[in-house]
């Protein structure tokens, strides 16, 4: 079947991401499916912020949660130090959706613009580095890297790690998904040329 075809390009990203790139990575029409339907569950709870009714003064709960936000950022930074560990940093960003989700739909959280900007600002932060909210782009506040060396030390980093997790793919013959990152990569600029078995 062809992957390109079935899923969102987003879908299959994460899918990719949400596994250590050192570890195996056994493709099943289930986790992709179920990186589906995670994926779904993230851009819906960023829908029920932009939607969510607005307060003109801040909560406690409002506090608790834009700290909680600062704590995720702070994790997610310390994961990807960490070997690039994305399985760690993606279910810290998974802990603080389902928070906020809970906040919104059981506890009728109203927001104010502090916190939106707060969370959208977060979700900006991520897109940078994982690459997956990228429809979203329209709704973010500015976010800025230390320096320019940091970014271009991070971008590095991160195509190198993109083209490692692509190795893996095709020693496992997943093709589809392999070719999909290179045609992406090209989009990018980025051309990477397979040396003929």
């Amino acid at each position: 079947a062809d992957i390109a075809k079935q899923y969102d390009p987003m879908v299959i990203r994460w899918y990719l991401i949400s596994s250590h790139y050192r570890s195996s990575n056994n493709y099943t029409i289930e986790s992709m499916e179920q990186a589906k339907n995670t994926y779904n569950r993230l851009i819906n709870t960023i829908k029920k912020v932009n939607d969510a009714e607005f307060a003109e003064s801040k909560s406690k709960q409002l506090n608790e949660l834009i700290a909680k936000i600062e704590n995720a950022e702070n994790k997610i930074i310390d994961a990807m130090e960490d070997d690039f560990d994305t399985p760690v940093a993606l279910a810290e960003l998974l802990t603080l959706f389902r928070e906020i989700n809970k906040a919104i739909l059981q506890d009728g959280l109203k927001i104010n613009q502090e916190f939106k900007d707060r969370f959208f600002k977060f979700i900006e932060f991520n897109e940078k580095i994982f690459g997956i909210f990228p429809s979203l782009n329209a709704k973010m506040t500015p976010f800025s890297f230390e320096s320019m060396d940091e970014k271009d030390k991070l971008i590095k980093s991160l195509v190198n790690l993109i083209i490692e997790i692509r190795a893996k793919l095709r020693d496992k013959k997943l093709y589809d998904l392999s070719d999909v990152i290179r045609e992406r990569l090209r989009e990018l600029g980025i051309d990477i040329e397979d040396k003929k078995l």
